[in-house]
């Protein structure tokens, strides 16, 4: 109505993002209402750095088991790539498709016009990014392992859950 707006990450500190809101947008007019004591309000969730960071500069192009969004599904990437390899195309992508590096030229041209951008991690932050993403795929499969029939396969599973980082997106609803 004020014909003012804001764009904040949704996981910036509460308060921070109470202030804006009742103060900065609506000219320090805070509104008020008896239906709700701030005291009932659930915890805000608490990330971790890794998975703050893919929450906020990750998850509105990927997935990491939920098939692909605007480049691929991540699901097994840690396995898939080499580590080393990995924290650099984290920390740098935009030299490494410069350098001519044949992986990060298989992605250009396999998802045209959407280059990876440089989100100008250090090595802290592409370790915990990394380290998120092993996590989540490791939850994934087990969650995939406990949902597979004949559970002794556990192997044959596994070497699925790698392979399924390659897989396109109707490939993966297959799956599921």
């Amino acid at each position: 109505r004020t014909g003012k707006w804001i764009q904040r990450s949704p996981f910036d500190d509460p308060h921070v993002l109470a202030n804006l809101i009742g103060y900065r947008l609506f000219d320090g007019m805070v509104r008020r209402s008896d239906s709700k004591s701030y005291a009932d309000v659930p915890e805000a969730p608490r990330h971790s750095h890794g998975e703050g960071l893919y929450l906020s500069r990750c998850n509105t192009c990927h997935t990491i088991g939920g098939g692909e969004l605007l480049g691929p599904d991540l699901l097994g990437v840690t396995e898939k790539r080499d580590r080393a390899w990995l924290l650099r195309w984290l920390k740098e992508p935009d030299v490494m498709l410069e350098e001519g590096d044949p992986i990060a030229l298989e992605l250009s041209a396999r998802y045209p016009g959407l280059t990876m951008p440089n989100l100008r991690l250090d090595d802290v932050d592409a370790a915990a990014l990394v380290e998120y993403m092993e996590k989540e795929s490791n939850r994934a499969f087990s969650k995939f392992i406990d949902n597979t029939e004949g559970k002794e396969d556990a192997h044959a599973a596994h070497a699925q859950h790698v392979d399924h980082a390659e897989m396109g997106h109707h490939d993966h609803a297959a799956m599921q």
